[in-house]
């Protein structure tokens, strides 16, 4: 079957710098990144 997680964590847009840059090359349609920091992930559906 399933499983459930809630995931906490922040995010922070970006659009300029090394990283955005590198995004932009592949995606040349990109208006801006959003850069997702993990803190933590609790599961909540166990078998």
């Amino acid at each position: 079957m399933g499983r459930g997680y809630h995931i906490h964590g922040s995010g922070q847009f970006i659009n300029e710098g090394a990283y955005f840059d590198q995004m932009k090359a592949q995606f040349d349609w990109i208006r801006t990144v959003l850069v997702v920091k993990i803190h933590d992930v609790e599961q909540k559906i166990i078998e």
